[in-house]
Formats: C-alpha cells, sequence, structure tokens
C-alpha cells in the first residue's frame, strides 16, 4: 500500500475516534441510586424548617429547573424525605404554597450608600412597591436600611395600611456606611416577632461590606441557626467585583441570589423571587427513627421530574418538647389515683382472704383481737397471759375515768 494510502487510513481512523469521543461526551449521563439520569439536574433549596414540635415537621421547600424557573406541578410522589439517611416512609404530605393561602411576613433591606445614587435606588424604590403591588392583604412588610446598624423604616406592616411615602421619600446618603454582616445579623431576632410562620428576608446590595463585626461565615451560621433563608438581590457597580459574597450567602442559607446586569434588572428580579416564594411547597410529616435529643441533625429533600432529579439538605434541632403545666397537673392526679385505687384493692384483698378463712369483725371481748366465729375461746388470752392482762387493766382504767 502506497504511503498515501496509509496516510488517508490514518486520518479516517482519527477522524472516527473523534466523533465517537464527541458523541459520548454530549450523550453523557450521571448514575443516581443506581439509575441513569441526565446530567441536567433539579435545584431543591430547603427554605425554612420547623421542628418545635418534634417529632412533628414542617418545612418550605423550592424546586426550580436548571434554568431557575419554579417547577409548581410536583405532587407527593415526586418527593422523598430523609432524616440523617433514614427514610421517611411514613404518611407526609405535600401542598403547593400558593394553594394554602397562608400569609407572608416579608423583611426587605435596602443598601443606600452613595454609590447608588441615580437609578440604582429609583429601581430599589421601585422593586418594594412592586412588592406591595403583589402582596396580600394579611401579607406584612418590614423595611431596613443597611447601615452600621440597619434603620428601621416601619415593622409588620399589612398591606392595607402601608404608607407609600416612605417609600417613596428613601434617597441615597452618602455618608452612610453599609456594614452589610452586621446589619443582616441585627435583623434576624427581629423575624421571631413576625405575625405569619411564612417568612422571607430579602436584601437588595452592591455586595460591598464596610468593615462588619461579624464575618461572612458567622452570618451564615446565625441564619441557619434560626431556619432562615437570604435571598438576594445583586445590583452591579464597579464592575461587580463583590457580588459574589450575596451568591455565597443566598447558596449557604436556601436562599436565591439574582443578578442584576443593570439597574433595571431589579425589578424582573424581585417579580422572579415572589414567584418562587408563592410557587414552593409545603412538606408536612411525622418523623420516624430519630428520637428527640435536642441535637443536630441533616434534614434532605429529594424531588424528581420526569428524568431530573436534585436534591436540598438543611440542619435542624429534633427538640424534645416538654410537658406542659396542664398535662404535668393531669399526670399527678393520674399517679395519686392509681395509687389510692392500689391501695384499696389491696385493703379489699385482705378482706377478702379473711372471710374466706371464717375472720369477719368478731374480736375477743377481753384482749381485742380478732377472731373467728366459729372459735369458743380466744387463743390470744389463753397462751399470751400478758396480753389479757394488759388488756383487762387497760379496761379498769377506762372504768375507773367513767365512775371519776
Amino acid at each position: 500500500m502506497s504511503r498515501q494510502g496509509n496516510i488517508v487510513i490514518r486520518g479516517a481512523a482519527i477522524l472516527l475516534v473523534g466523533l465517537s469521543l464527541q458523541f459520548s461526551l454530549f450523550s453523557q449521563t450521571e448514575v443516581v441510586d443506581g439509575e441513569e439520569s441526565p446530567a441536567e439536574s433539579l435545584g431543591v433549596q430547603i427554605e425554612q424548617i420547623f421542628s418545635e414540635d418534634y417529632p412533628n415537621m414542617k418545612a418550605y421547600v423550592a424546586v426550580e429547573d436548571a434554568e431557575k424557573r419554579p417547577i409548581p406541578t410536583l405532587v407527593r410522589g415526586n418527593f422523598t424525605v430523609s432524616i440523617d439517611s433514614v427514610e421517611q416512609k411514613g404518611n407526609f404530605k405535600v401542598t403547593g404554597f400558593q394553594y394554602t393561602e397562608a400569609p407572608v411576613s416579608y423583611f426587605v433591606l435596602l443598601t443606600v450608600n452613595g454609590l447608588l445614587e441615580g437609578e440604582p435606588i429609583a429601581y430599589q424604590r421601585s422593586a418594594v412597591l412592586e412588592l406591595i403591588d403583589q402582596m396580600r392583604d394579611k401579607d406584612t412588610l418590614s423595611l431596613y436600611l443597611v447601615g452600621e446598624q440597619p434603620k428601621i423604616l416601619f415593622e409588620n406592616v399589612a398591606k392595607p395600611k402601608l404608607d407609600m411615602g416612605l417609600i417613596t421619600g428613601i434617597e441615597v446618603d452618602p455618608e452612610n456606611v453599609s456594614k452589610l454582616y452586621d446589619s443582616v445579623a441585627a435583623i434576624v431576632p427581629r423575624l421571631k416577632q413576625a405575625p405569619n410562620e411564612r417568612r422571607a428576608l430579602i436584601l437588595y446590595s452592591d455586595g460591598r461590606d464596610q468593615q462588619s463585626r461579624r464575618t461572612h461565615d458567622e452570618t451564615v451560621r446565625l441564619l441557619n441557626q434560626n431556619s432562615t433563608s437570604l435571598h438576594t438581590i445583586g445590583i452591579r457597580i464597579l464592575g461587580g467585583a463583590t457580588l459574589s459574597a450575596l451568591d455565597r450567602l443566598s447558596q449557604s442559607t436556601g436562599g436565591r441570589y439574582y443578578f442584576s446586569t443593570f439597574a433595571d434588572k431589579i425589578l424582573p428580579n424581585t417579580n422572579l423571587l415572589v414567584r418562587r416564594l408563592m410557587q414552593s411547597y409545603v412538606i408536612q410529616f411525622k418523623a420516624s427513627g430519630v428520637r428527640a435529643d435536642n441535637d443536630y441533625h441533616e434534614f434532605v429533600v429529594s424531588a424528581r421530574d420526569d428524568e431530573m432529579r436534585g436534591k436540598g439538605s438543611a440542619i435542624f434541632i429534633a427538640k424534645r418538647v416538654p410537658l406542659s403545666l396542664y398535662l404535668q397537673i393531669i399526670l399527678i392526679v393520674l399517679l395519686i389515683l392509681v395509687i389510692v385505687g392500689a391501695v384499696l384493692f389491696l385493703l379489699w384483698q385482705s378482706k377478702k382472704r379473711r372471710v374466706k378463712m371464717g375472720i369477719t369483725a368478731r374480736r375477743c371481748p377481753d384482749c381485742g383481737s380478732r377472731m373467728k366465729d366459729d372459735w369458743e375461746n380466744c387463743p390470744f388470752c389463753a397462751y399470751i397471759p400478758n396480753l389479757k392482762k394488759r388488756a383487762l387493766k387497760k379496761k379498769e382504767k377506762k372504768k375507773k375515768g367513767k365512775v371519776a
């Protein structure tokens, strides 16, 4: 075979190998639980988890596709739940949050440092007004400004009572010091004052932190300990190098980060966030296989939609619920009744045995000892003379006392 023929054959072989490698790359799959599934996966995030009444548990869970769009059509069969790798196979309930009509308490932090002058602050105001427009009458809103400590504009106000003038009057403050982590941390304890169980903490920021006392990790730990997800809407200023901090805050707490390439994207990102909150799921179940020990445990929710899969996890405390004062009183009363009942039962059994032996209420007239009905003489007086003597002395003393 000629030299040119060998070159052609080698070229064809290389081409076939390249095509096969390319095909294998495009058809790449991953193995999950022993089954093949596409590399594309669902995003599952646990936004809130409640274990105060453990083993009764409730969690708010968001499920999104690869493009971060909420998937609102899943049912119970699409979910599996586990605690510390122990699958909860018992009956659990999955409900779309938008069908529960449960109210939401929104907590919003706006950033007003001098760099956000102009469109960035204007679109933040518009975003809050848009959020209010989508709120329901029983939803509440708390609004704060990031600073050395968060400035409180108002807290836990229902939609019908909101003063729009407080929002439209928000302006940048050139002297503002944006202590991002300190401001977020200061809001967390105030979440407990929310009138609604469902809470959403939302931060609008360019990601810059000016020497907060708290670190990123400390803030994340505080949010997770209080079962609070932080949703962030990043505003690109001066290249946006600081926005990665917002992404990490959200990812570490079960929230969602939305990147606004330009200020006019703040408004649509707010709409996406509200849509995500409303199209999340409520999962309720009674835990089994893990005892209440006041210790930390891992809660995992897995979701499947057609061939797409995903899972999310969160840490919670399996709280040992103490008995209420009312239940304690009931238990004490029941214990007393059981003890009294046991004593009466033993007395009745003793009397029953005596009757069976022929011993009733008859007593010796001299010593006072119990006697059988068919005894002619008292054996105690006969065989224990001292007993009879003591009994006779007592009778004589009683007679003398009566005569005196």
